[in-house]
């Protein structure tokens, strides 16, 4: 099929991100606007998405081979390939990009929770092409048994990796530390719970937010608490699973398995907007407002904000105490 024109992908997308995309009173989705179609056919279970300016990345899942496939986003046309390990892939199911540019592709699919460990994979800039790269592998392992995912997070101003579980009532958000094991397995810990089976998700820019999907709507999260601010309908797609922030973190692009899937932008609902909008700043002078943390950064923090409010009221408590205790003596030395 003949794709859109380069104006006319982004103007979809610009148009998209002006209407908005609302749950709709009946509890129909809004329908999206359809931006490219994949045209290869070997592209037939995109499972992870990245908007990367004028092309697209994507992987196909369980049962393919270990590439990155780089599609034009006006044409649908397939302009790459990116081979990445001679390992042999498990189940690859996402996708995601460092600020590096560096492209993190995750095998972490487990449908029968049977693996020990799964894999992750730091690809460097993938481009249009057909390249073989060796990709640095890194083993990940849960701290409480295996579990199935489809989700990778990197965390877009340090780096930090977490990964989504994928379960009928939810899932857990589980972090890595801040070095992965080279060599070795890297154990990841729960800082957070999910609603819903999610397939994927992606950290916003501004790196205070996720969004996270499912096969029928999507939710935005607080990176530090992982609190929902607001669930979304999606539009229907035949198994919808890969997910990109786009438009500067103000509309998604949506893909789904299937042979020459279309790819569907959708805008986040103005009321999610406004949610996500930075605090003001400080009106007292010298004082900046807080830049973007990461989100495992309490976890590792032994002296949190919670930790030293707790340190202040037990300091209080025995100060109260040595008062009292001083004024009973004097009193009974009368």
């Amino acid at each position: 099929m003949i794709g859109p024109s380069p104006l006319r992908f982004h103007a979809v997308v610009a148009a998209v991100a002006l209407t908005g995309a609302v749950l709709l009173a009946d509890g129909k989705a809004d329908p999206g606007e359809q931006v490219v179609a994949f045209t290869d056919p070997t592209i037939d279970e995109s499972s992870g998405l990245v908007a990367l300016g004028s092309t697209l990345l994507t992987v196909n899942d369980s049962g393919s081979g270990p590439v990155v496939h780089v599609v034009d986003a006006r044409s649908g046309e397939t302009v790459g390939r990116t081979t990445y390990t001679s390992d042999e892939v498990v189940d690859v199911e996402a996708l995601a990009l460092d600020a590096d540019g560096s492209v993190w592709v995750g095998d972490i699919g487990d449908n029968g929770g049977r693996r020990a460990s799964v894999s992750v994979y730091r690809l460097p800039p993938v481009e249009p092409g057909e390249r073989t790269v060796e990709a640095e592998r890194f083993d990940l392992r849960y701290v409480d048994g295996p579990h199935d995912a489809e989700t990778l997070l990197v965390h877009p101003r340090t780096g930090r990796l977490l990964v989504v579980s994928k379960g009928l009532l939810g899932g857990k958000v589980y972090t890595a530390p801040e070095r992965l094991a080279e060599g070795g397995t890297t154990v990841l810990r729960p800082v957070g719970e999910v609603d819903g089976m999610v397939t994927d998700g992606a950290f916003l820019p501004d790196g205070r937010h996720v969004v996270v999907r499912t096969y029928s709507s999507a939710a935005v999260l607080d990176a530090r608490t992982w609190e929902s601010l607001g669930r979304f309908g999606l539009p229907h797609q035949r198994q919808g699973e890969g997910l990109a922030v786009t438009d500067g973190g103000r509309a998604l692009l949506l893909s789904s398995e299937g042979r020459r899937a279309e790819v569907v932008a959708v805008a986040f609902p103005d009321e999610l907007l406004r949610a996500m909008e930075p605090p003001p700043a400080p009106e007292q002078e010298g004082t900046t407002s807080r830049e973007p943390t990461d989100p495992a950064a309490e976890e590792d923090d032994g002296w949190s904000a919670r930790t030293w409010t707790g340190a202040a009221l037990l300091a209080g408590a025995v100060v109260a105490l040595v008062c009292w205790t001083g004024r009973s003596r004097r009193w009974r030395a009368r």
